[in-house]
């Protein structure tokens, strides 16, 4: 929303109706127009280019199997000299014992699946989740496509 409302042209993803939902709640009392389809991410064909994809809380979810093609369609997805910027999650929580859960990506593992973008900047935040997750890490990249790449 905040993203719309500085008059960005919004495109959001998820699979999930009942987030759709809430997030067309959210763009009406935000008085914004926002795109928002239902698909899986990692199918998603965009008819152009983007400037800047945001992806929070999306990758670390994903099927194992689905994150080639989630980063297959990134390269599509982003325009030349355009900006990725991705918040995921940095450490296991202490319930490393969960079997399911979100994907956890060290910075190095980050910076090798989204060569030849170039990391930018990196930052960590820690937060607090109810037990039995406790204190969790995300890490906020941003990456460049370099305009040489599509030249």
């Amino acid at each position: 929303m905040y993203l719309a409302q500085q008059g960005f042209s919004v495109v959001a993803v998820d699979f999930v109706p009942a987030a759709l939902a809430a997030a067309r709640t959210r763009a009406e009392r935000a008085g914004v127009d926002v795109e928002l389809l239902e698909c899986n991410v990692a199918d998603y064909h965009a008819p152009s280019a983007f400037d800047v994809v945001l992806d929070s809380g999306c990758l670390h979810h994903l099927p194992k199997g689905d994150v080639g093609n989630y980063r297959e369609r990134l390269d599509e997805w982003l325009a030349p000299g355009g900006d990725y910027v991705l918040v995921h999650f940095a450490h296991r929580p202490r319930a490393f014992w969960i079997p399911k859960g979100p994907r956890h990506m060290s910075r190095d593992d980050a910076v090798r699946l989204f060569t030849p973008l170039e990391l930018q900047a990196y930052d960590e935040t820690h937060f607090e989740v109810p037990l039995p997750m406790g204190r969790m890490g995300a890490g906020v990249y941003w990456f460049s496509r370099p305009v040489a790449e599509t030249q």
